[in-house]
This record gives C-alpha cells, structure tokens and sequence, in this order.
C-alpha cells in the first residue's frame, strides 16, 4: 500500500478567462494540428504550460 502525503498545502490558483481562453485555443490547435500531422513549437508550449501535474504521479508502474 502507498501512502500519499502532501508536499505543500497552497492550492494552485484558478486561472482568469484570459489563460482559460489561451490554454483552450492552444490545446485545440494542437488537436487539430496533430490530426493533420504536424506541429506548431509555440502552441506545444502553450499546451503544456497549461498541465497541472497530478499530486505524487510518479509516472511509473503503481502496482505492487
């Protein structure tokens, strides 16, 4: 069994409509662009400033 603890206890602040807007326009882009096979380096980075990382995501293998 893994226990989680938190590292911090601040919250992450909400975005305003501006990023919401950015951060919609660029994932979509991004979508579009990937369907099509291509890739715009903006838009990709964009997209991943807009990820908030899960708490204690490892990444790896979670079975025991």
């Amino acid at each position: 069994m893994k226990h989680l603890t938190r590292i911090s206890k601040s919250q992450p602040a909400p975005a305003d409509a501006l990023q919401d807007f950015l951060c919609f326009t660029a994932q979509a882009l991004n979508s579009f662009l990937t369907i099509i096979g291509g890739t715009l380096p903006i838009t990709s980075f964009i997209g991943e400033k807009c990820l908030i990382p899960e708490p204690n995501d490892t990444g790896g293998n979670t079975t025991v």
